[in-house]
């Protein structure tokens, strides 16, 4: 049904009082506006149209869809209401908010097909056109039933989009030419996002990496000192595997909590605080194979992914972390002497400043440290027997140097070694593993098993 009430035609003005419509199907695709936009562009419509002003306009239980070639494609049921809207030269005008109701909504990136990358079950936004368009402003979203799934299959060709962009963008700088500026996310005032189910699948695209499932809660937090917009994100339930497929999860997370601001989110890459509580992860196979792939990859790669920048490049992308805080976590290291120790299980409590997740400087060269508590070394062969206790050691790095696999220093503090057989069978064993003169797994049971301490 489409109803329209009070329509006047002034010529270069047309005044709509109610425009109702029900039902409507919306093909918003590059072939479905070809023949508009072929007109606009004869001067045949488009290009010459007349001010409309709607007093108001509602639409219930419309279809849209719409998809482009560098653009997602989107399909949606939409119920939208507008008020005071204006049309004139091309953009909308109105001091009025809006509003627009988005359900069972799914969106592919570019070239994608099958599942989607992005879907949601209800989703509302309110906000004023003028304060969208002029401050990029919006006064309300709130989203339920928000899936994302990433994965190759989903991403499309949604990278080569972005790298496309990035190289029009530079050689429009280049030239110095006055081209649009480039797209920015909205402020969004009153922000609700709960219970988002995240999945990070990268088999067959990003090697090394691991897959990785969570829930997902935002909220807007108000306005910082600065005027800048503050929000706050909380992952709970989350897993992470070695691939999608693997049966086990090798780190469980009770609670990642971050806060940061989205202008300087945007503007500077920085994320202001990230907090991680009750982690309980496993290193073993899972983490070994990954750290195989990822060092196969950086050799395959033409750039030394533990090289320094020199020079900050304000072209380079960089995301960093003001605050990481990591408590009451938790690291069960498997096979960390093959041959003696089953597991040893190390508490981690930590604060760093300052942590670079991409691109790095001379900066970033500050000196970090971690807090490992609570590590116990006991006998292979008998577990009730102690060979150490250190309550406390502190552990001294860089994040480049960490990428050069280099430690600044260690201190333990308050250690209780018991002097015995044990003891000096630990450090023998560790001295010929580290030196390559003991081997393991199938030459090992070839040659028979590591003496006991004290046999011959």
């Amino acid at each position: 049904m489409i109803r329209v009430v009070g329509q006047g035609d002034t010529g270069k003005k047309v005044s709509i009082d109610l425009f109702e419509v029900t039902g409507l199907r919306a093909d918003l695709s590059k072939e479905g506006l070809a023949e508009f936009l072929e007109g606009r562009d004869r001067g045949e419509g488009g290009g010459d149209l007349p001010e409309i002003e709607i007093a108001k306009m509602r639409a219930s239980a419309a279809r849209l869809s719409f998809a482009g070639e560098s653009l997602p494609a989107i399909d949606a049921e939409a119920d939208f209401e507008v008020s005071g809207l204006v049309v004139a030269g091309g953009r909308l005008r109105s001091a009025s908010e809006q509003l627009l109701v988005l359900r069972e909504t799914e969106v592919r990136a570019p070239g994608a097909e099958g599942d989607p990358l992005v879907r949601w079950k209800d989703a509302e936004l309110r906000a004023v056109p003028d304060d969208l368009l002029d401050h990029g402003e919006v006064s309300k979203l709130r989203i339920a039933g928000l899936e994302v799934n990433v994965s190759e299959a989903t991403m499309g060709e949604i990278m080569d989009v972005i790298e496309r962009q990035a190289e029009t963008e530079g050689a429009e700088d280049q030239e110095g030419g006055d081209g649009p500026p480039s797209w920015r996310v909205p402020r969004v005032r009153d922000l609700h996002i709960d219970g988002a189910a995240l999945a990070f699948d990268p088999e067959g695209w990003m090697r090394g990496l691991p897959a990785a499932s969570a829930k997902l809660t935002m909220r807007a937090e108000g306005e910082a000192a600065d005027g800048d917009m503050r929000y706050g994100l909380e992952l709970s339930d989350l897993e992470v595997r070695e691939t999608a497929a693997s049966p086990k999860p090798f780190a469980t997370g009770a609670q990642v909590t971050a806060s940061f601001r989205s202008g300087a989110l945007q503007d500077e890459g920085v994320i202001d605080e990230v907090a991680i509580r009750g982690v309980r992860a496993e290193i073993g196979d899972q983490v070994a194979n990954l750290s195989e792939a990822a060092a196969e990859d950086a050799a395959e790669g033409d750039d030394d992914a533990s090289d320094v920048v020199e020079e900050d490049d304000d072209d380079e992308p960089r995301l960093s972390i003001s605050k990481l805080s990591v408590g009451d976590t938790t690291f069960t290291l498997r096979d960390l002497i093959p041959g003696t120790l089953p597991h040893l299980t190390i508490g981690v409590n930590t604060e760093l400043e300052g942590v670079p997740l991409l691109g790095r400087s001379k900066e970033d060269e500050h000196e970090q440290r971690v807090e490992l508590r609570g590590v116990h070394l006991v006998s292979p062969y008998n577990p009730l027997q102690n060979v150490a206790e250190l309550k406390t050691v502190w552990v001294y790095f860089t994040i480049p140097g960490l990428f050069r696999n280099e430690i600044r220093r260690v201190e333990i503090v308050s250690p209780d070694l018991y002097i015995g057989e044990p003891l000096f069978w630990y450090v023998d064993y560790a001295r010929k593993y580290a030196a390559g003169e003991i081997v393991t797994d199938a030459a090992e049971a070839a040659a028979g098993p590591v003496g006991e301490p004290g046999a011959e």
